[in-house]
C-alpha cells in the first residue's frame, strides 16, 4: 500500500504541470487611496419666533370654579326632573357629574391666547470634508515571452515570482 502512495507522489511531480519563477520588475506604479474626513462643526444663530401664549397664566385647570359649580347645581336639577325613588338619587348624581364636567370642559375652551415673539438659540451641525491620498502599494509588472504580468504588492519589489502552468 505504501509503495502504491509513494509511486503516486512521484508521479505526481515528475508531470506537475507547473513552476515558479522570479522574474525581474520592468514596469511600477505606486497605487494611492483617497481618504475623505468629515470634521463635524456647530453653526449657531438665534431665531425668532411667534408663540402661542394662553393670556390665563393659571395652570390650575383641574380646580373648582363657580361656572363648575353651577354646573353641578343645574345637573342635580335636571337629574331631580328625571327619576323615581333610588333611581331619581342616581339620576341627581350622574347629572351633577355631567354638568360639572361640561361646565369646566367649557371654561377650558374659553381660554384666550395672544402671540408673543420669543427668540431662541438653534444650532446646527455641518460637516466639513478634506480628502487626501494614500499609498496603499505597488502594482508591479515584469514581460516573458512578450507577454506582460502584473501584480500588486505592499512594498516596492525588483523580483516578483510567476506561476507559470503548461494548460
Amino acid at each position: 500500500m505504501k509503495a502504491i502512495i509513494y509511486l503516486f507522489i512521484l508521479s505526481s511531480t515528475l508531470f506537475s504541470s507547473s513552476i515558479t519563477v522570479q522574474l525581474p520588475v520592468k514596469y511600477s506604479e505606486p497605487l494611492y487611496r483617497t481618504i475623505t474626513k468629515k470634521v463635524p462643526y456647530q453653526e449657531c444663530y438665534d431665531k425668532t419666533e411667534n408663540i402661542k401664549v394662553p393670556d390665563s397664566y393659571n395652570n390650575d385647570t383641574n380646580g373648582i370654579g363657580i361656572d363648575t359649580l353651577i354646573g353641578i347645581t343645574a345637573g342635580i336639577v335636571l337629574g331631580n326632573q328625571i327619576g323615581r325613588g333610588n333611581g331619581r338619587s342616581a339620576a341627581k348624581v350622574l347629572g351633577g357629574i355631567a354638568g360639572g364636567l361640561v361646565s369646566n370642559g367649557m371654561r377650558e375652551n374659553s381660554t384666550n391666547y395672544h402671540y408673543e415673539e420669543r427668540t431662541r438659540r438653534v444650532c446646527e451641525t455641518h460637516y466639513e470634508s478634506s480628502s487626501s491620498k494614500r499609498l496603499i502599494g505597488y502594482k508591479l509588472c515584469a514581460e516573458i515571452e512578450g507577454k506582460k504580468i502584473c501584480t500588486s504588492s505592499k512594498e516596492m519589489l525588483s523580483l516578483i515570482n510567476v506561476h507559470i502552468s503548461a494548460y
